[in-house]
């Protein structure tokens, strides 16, 4: 099993652990909470870990955050193998409501506001909550190596849902329901404006 030093920043900091036998990721616990100036809930965890070299950690939202009006302000977290800092989640209110007051003491030559959250109608992660997931992952060093051209495949250039079959089946109606329109005395104006279903289905 790899071993990864970790280092308490507050008392009350929770040493991640495997919850289930099948477990890949482990809990990480808030031991504060806080506001950035963009608005932000910014919640740390009282942590610092020492990734062995070779490795990176991502911290991910646990599946928990459906319940919540959350996101993960970076999606997935990367931290690095020489990074010592505490490590810290920031997420975005999906329902944001703002306080704001000009009290904000920055630079005194400009005007600022400072942005303050009002969770009255927010359901978000408090501290002793665990708000996020960690998991420690191997990565090969890779090198670039310029080239003229690219081998070729099947794919292409394709992406984006290219091979959802969803997306090729709403394609193959829409052509169609266009040619059908059209040859039946539609214009492209028509379809451009988007009557085309409700004047083919009616025909």
């Amino acid at each position: 099993m790899l071993e990864v030093k970790i280092k308490k920043l507050h008392k009350d900091a929770v040493i991640p652990k495997y919850e289930t036998a099948g477990s890949v990721g482990m809990d990480l616990t808030a031991v504060s909470k806080e506001y950035d100036e963009h608005g932000n809930v910014v919640f740390g965890t009282g942590l610092a870990i020492q990734i062995p070299e070779g490795y990176y950690a991502d911290l991910r939202p646990r599946s928990s955050i459906s319940k919540y009006d959350l996101v993960l302000a970076n999606s997935v977290g990367t931290i690095d193998s020489d990074y010592r800092g505490e490590l810290i989640l920031k997420f975005k209110p999906t329902k944001p409501s703002y306080d704001l007051n000009e009290d904000y003491d920055g630079l005194e030559d400009d005007k600022h506001w400072r942005v303050k959250m009002s969770c009255s109608t927010q359901l978000d992660y408090n501290i002793g909550d665990r708000i996020a997931q960690i998991i420690i992952k191997p990565y090969p060093k890779v090198s670039f190596v310029e080239v003229d051209e690219l081998s070729e495949t099947e794919r292409g250039h394709g992406g984006f849902g290219s091979t959802d079959k969803v997306s090729e089946l709403v394609e193959k109606v829409i052509l169609t329901a266009t040619e059908k329109f059209i040859d039946e005395g539609g214009s492209m104006r028509d379809v451009l404006k988007g009557d085309i279903t409700s004047k083919v289905s009616n025909k």
